[in-house]
């Protein structure tokens, strides 16, 4: 860290810790300079690169293809989906994780990241054999201790039958 920011943040989080201690409130003033002191903030970030790392590596093999591939700027279909997949597991499973951040770390930029979110936020309504893929999917994430539940696809509505009339599509 620059030692310029490093002793803003020093100087704010001694300040933040006083305005608390100040009005009684010692416990949350520690917990707040815990949660972001630059220490911490390294390790939370280390974290899920780590996390994101792991991520990106069995999507990349769930859906057979290459890291490099993910990374690169190709918009073949299956890498481009590999991608968007990888973009909403993230944000799903770790929300702290801005689109910034998870833009960078694939080499694109926010709107990327949330288009492809949205992507699979479409499909996952519309298709019922990908919702069964993405499913299979987020099983072996479980088995490799990546992510606890599925709620992903819990969380995510299905188009049926009353929903298709509703929209029309008789």
């Amino acid at each position: 860290m620059i030692p310029e920011v490093s002793k803003f943040v020093k100087v704010s989080l001694a300040d933040v810790y006083e305005w608390f201690e100040g009005r009684g409130q010692r416990e949350l003033a520690e917990q707040f300079v815990y949660q972001y002191s630059p220490e911490y903030v390294a390790e939370m970030w280390q974290e899920d690169v780590d996390f994101m790392r792991g991520l990106m590596q069995s999507v990349c093999a769930f859906m057979k293809v290459e890291v490099d591939q993910i990374l690169s700027k190709t918009r073949k279909a299956e890498v481009a989906m590999a991608r968007h997949i990888f973009f909403a597991v993230v944000r799903h499973y770790r929300p702290r994780i801005s689109l910034s951040r998870l833009g960078d770390f694939m080499n694109r930029d926010h709107a990327t990241a949330l288009h492809g979110i949205k992507k699979i936020n479409d499909v996952l309504y519309s298709d019922k054999m990908f919702r069964r893929e993405l499913q299979a999917l987020l099983a072996r994430l479980i088995d490799l201790k990546l992510i606890g539940d599925m709620s992903l696809i819990a969380n995510a509505p299905m188009l049926t039958k009353a929903t298709q009339n509703e929209q029309g599509d008789d």
